[in-house]
């Protein structure tokens, strides 16, 4: 079986009860270190997430990453812009449901790939002071304690990873007086945050919520957050017209035709190869 890291390459057998280590795996996590088994242009061509793996096993484990395989994963790090958008949402689920989510990110940041998973966020830290940076640390702590808490609101880590960036752009939001349009370029901002992942809108929608709660902001009513239900809002309370007497008189005389058209025997139509008689 092909394996990327060697210490993902051990296997167990049940009946003698021992481990089977075909590639050194057990020497590796003797001396911490990261190895990669495969050819590294064409494993990581393959599939790109390994490199998000490797940073991973490397955090999670306590595992040196030698000189040379970091070269190789910084080399890598762009390929991930061809991850399908589901796998790498699925990645970054993992990476928040780890025991240590601060510690990969921090790694990931470091050999260039953060911009490569979520490219808008790494640019603000990129751009940003020292400051940016210890925010964003925060924000996740504060969510890794919520988590292990089971305190999680349903904005979770979405609003972990996009608060911080939001505080720094709350000027913009504040200037805007109109309630529904200050909801509106909320939304809008996390979303660009996280493209070009597809998020659900409920975990957008909860994020703002929380956000703009937290700033004391007043919130729009529920019924009119989305511009889906807008417009079946709109639907639902626009006026009908009343039928006029014409109407009533020509709707009342179509129910009698109906009627004795369904009392009257209705005349049998022979085909005659032209038309009907």
């Amino acid at each position: 079986m092909r394996r990327d890291y060697s210490v993902n390459a051990l296997f167990y057998d049940p009946i003698k009860n021992h481990l089977i280590d075909y590639v050194g795996a057990v020497a590796d996590i003797k001396n911490r270190n990261l190895r990669f088994l495969l050819d590294p242009i064409k494993g990581f061509e393959e599939d790109p997430v390994r490199v998000i793996r490797g940073l991973k096993y490397a955090t999670l484990g306590g595992l040196k990453i030698r000189r040379p395989l970091m070269k190789q994963l910084k080399a890598a790090a762009p390929l991930l812009s061809r991850v399908s958008r589901s796998r790498m949402k699925e990645e970054i689920l993992k990476i928040m449901n780890s025991s240590d989510p601060v510690g990969i990110w921090t790694a990931l940041y470091k050999a260039g790939a953060l911009a490569y998973i979520l490219p808008a966020i790494a640019h603000h830290l990129q751009d940003g002071s020292r400051r940016a940076w210890q925010e964003w640390v925060a924000s996740i702590e504060s969510y890794v304690t919520a988590r292990d808490a089971d305190k999680l609101g349903k904005e979770g880590w979405v609003y972990a990873l996009s608060a911080p960036i939001l505080k720094a752009k709350l000027d913009a939001l504040l200037v805007i007086d109109d309630v529904l349009l200050r909801w509106d370029a909320c939304v809008s901002m996390i979303k660009e945050l996280y493209a070009p992942l597809e998020i659900e809108n409920v975990m957008v929608y909860a994020s703002a919520e929380h956000y703009l709660s937290d700033l004391g902001c007043e919130l729009p009513r529920k019924s009119i957050r989305t511009p889906r239900m807008r417009g079946n809002r709109a639907k639902a309370t626009r006026p009908t017209s009343t039928p006029t007497a014409a109407k009533t008189a020509k709707s009342t005389k179509s129910a009698k035709n109906a009627k004795s058209a369904k009392s009257s025997p209705q005349k049998e139509l022979k085909y005659t190869g032209l038309a009907f008689s």
